[in-house]
């Protein structure tokens, strides 16, 4: 009877034991991702606020200004496009993500740049602001 009851009680101890860190572990987990997906977050508004905001600083020293910002890139961007409108000046960087959805960056000035896929790769990444002029003004923006 000693040996069935000392059986019994292990395994009621790890029971008790597995009750209390598995539900531990998934919520850790659980927590952990959402801090990753917010600090990535973070980083594309980071990046689209600078960018934007260093392209009216230059675009209003005028050509041939120029700066260059260094910045991260997560690993959740797929593309990175820029949207003009110049007949109702709308001009706005747009970030897409691979797990769906945009993050938009509205400018107050004209911007232009072409990206491929190397601009939305994850890593360090110089960003090259420059004003620019053919028949108006504009900031040309390279992401190397």
């Amino acid at each position: 009877m000693g040996r069935s009851q000392a059986a019994t009680e292990q395994i009621a101890v790890i029971a008790m034991i597995s009750l209390i860190i598995i539900p531990t572990a998934f919520i850790f987990m659980s927590y952990s991702q959402k801090s990753q997906e917010d600090l990535k977050n973070g980083m594309i508004n980071r990046l689209g606020r600078n960018v934007v905001d260093t392209a009216e600083t230059v675009y209003y020293y005028g050509p041939p200004s120029r700066s260059t910002l260094l910045e991260s890139m997560p690993d959740n961007v797929r593309n990175i496009s820029i949207l003009n409108d110049t007949n109702k000046g709308a001009f706005e960087l747009l970030i897409t993500l691979k797990a769906g959805g945009d993050r938009s960056f509205i400018s107050p000035v004209e911007i232009r740049g072409e990206f491929d896929a190397k601009s939305a790769s994850p890593g360090s990444k110089r960003v090259i602001i420059q004003a620019m002029k053919d028949s108006r003004n504009y900031v040309q923006i390279n992401i190397t």
